[in-house]
């Protein structure tokens, strides 16, 4: 018997190093979660996994439960972040929050060539449209990012 694969993949690319991003994080996490259990599965130069549950119940639950959102709309989740020392791509640009200088013109395709990026990536019990607890840790996340 294998379990459906479950949660939301929410993905980032920043050039802000996670050991400025990991601690500040956790500290949140613990603003509505006091004592939430934490196993990192990795953790490198290149790179750090961590798995989040709010307490052991909900980390047993998550075998046969995995990403998803429990009877009080909270679930497990997953921190995750690597570092490519280069990453090129075709990117659509759309959407553009900053700089003000590009804010505000139509969609277009770029190239990006980046070096020494990090892509950072939330596996969400569910989609932040839909939950106030998803959204509440995703906006946690993106906030720390916002002010690096």
């Amino acid at each position: 018997m294998t379990m459906d694969v479950t949660g939301a993949d929410y993905t980032y690319f920043a050039n802000i190093d996670p050991v400025e991003i990991e601690l500040a994080f956790v500290k949140k996490i613990k603003e509505f979660w006091p004592r939430p259990v934490m196993e990192v599965f990795e953790r490198d130069e290149d790179g750090v996994e961590i798995f989040f549950a709010k307490d052991a119940e909900m980390d047993f639950g998550f075998a046969t439960s995995g990403y998803s959102l429990n009877e009080d709309g909270e679930g497990c989740f997953m921190f995750y972040c690597r570092k490519f020392s280069l990453l090129q791509c075709e990117a659509l640009l759309k959407n553009v929050t900053a700089p003000d200088e590009i804010k505000d013109i139509d969609d277009y395709s770029s190239t990006l060539v980046l070096n020494n990026i990090w892509e950072y990536t939330l596996v969400l019990p569910g989609l932040k449209e839909e939950s106030d607890f998803v959204l509440r840790v995703h906006q946690s996340f993106m906030d720390l990012l916002a002010v690096s």
